[in-house]
Parts: structure tokens; sequence; C-alpha cells
């Protein structure tokens, strides 16, 4: 039996593999590849406050990983391809820290709101929206997908 992608299983695949290297990179403080997962003008928004650009995403997100670094876990993506080089996609993320005495704890959960872009190639956050549980929703965010 031979299997086949489709061109639709392919970007699923690509814009998989785009959110797993945003927790992996972020999670290791390997800001320089991480921020490339960003396009030039990307948007970072948290908290209602929006990071534009590699510059300002960087140092903000820097400024506020913990030390030692915790361990990012998010839930299956959702993807919706609009049309060729851009889509959304949704993820819920949970924030793993391990104290000096290894007890771990859990200090946040959220859901991310992509708009994701293909430039050269790859996929790309153009605006990433981080959605705290019990926050609303960010202007401009995508908002959930219809089942």
């Amino acid at each position: 039996m031979t299997l086949t992608s489709t061109p639709q299983v392919m970007v699923h695949q690509e814009i998989s593999r785009l959110l797993g290297l945003y927790n992996m990179l972020l999670d290791d403080q390997l800001y320089e590849p991480w921020v490339q997962l960003f396009t030039e003008d990307g948007v970072l928004c948290v908290g209602g406050t929006e990071y534009h650009g590699h510059t300002e995403i960087t140092t903000f997100v820097a400024a506020i990983q913990p030390v030692p670094p915790g361990k990012h876990f998010a839930g299956l993506p959702v993807i919706d391809v609009l049309e060729d080089g851009l889509a959304h996609a949704w993820s819920d993320m949970v924030m793993f820290l391990a104290d000096g005495d290894g007890v771990i704890r859990t200090p946040g959960m959220c859901r991310f709101h992509d708009v994701l872009v293909r430039v050269d190639g790859e996929w790309r956050f153009a605006c990433r929206y981080l959605q705290m549980i019990g926050e609303p929703l960010a202007a401009g965010a995508p908002p959930r997908p219809l089942a």
C-alpha cells in the first residue's frame, strides 16, 4: 500500500510543525530562530498589548521567560486554510514549570488564535493572539472555529 499526501494534508503538517517549533524553540530560549517563525512585520498580542516586528516580539518574550525555563505543551491544532498562502489556526496551550524541589506547577493555560501566511515557501505567523482563560478575544483575532 502506497501512502500519498494531498496538498491539504501537507499544509496541515507544515502548519503543525510551525506550532510545535514555536514551543520547542521558546522553551530552549533560542530566540533568534524562534522569532524567525514570525513574518518581519509579525504581531504578537498578549493581554491586549500588541508587539510588532522581530525586535519588539523578542524583547517582550525574552523578558518574561522563567529561569529555569518551563515547557509549553499545545493540544492538537484546528487549522482552516482560507486560500493559497493564508490560514487560521487555533491551539490550546498549557505551560508547566518545575521549582527547585522538582515540584511541577501549571502557571498558565491559554488559546492561540493565529493568522498564518506562506512566505518564500514557509508558513509564518503574521499575527499570533494569546487569549488567557476568561479573557476577551483581542480585536482582530480570528474567532474560534465553528464545529
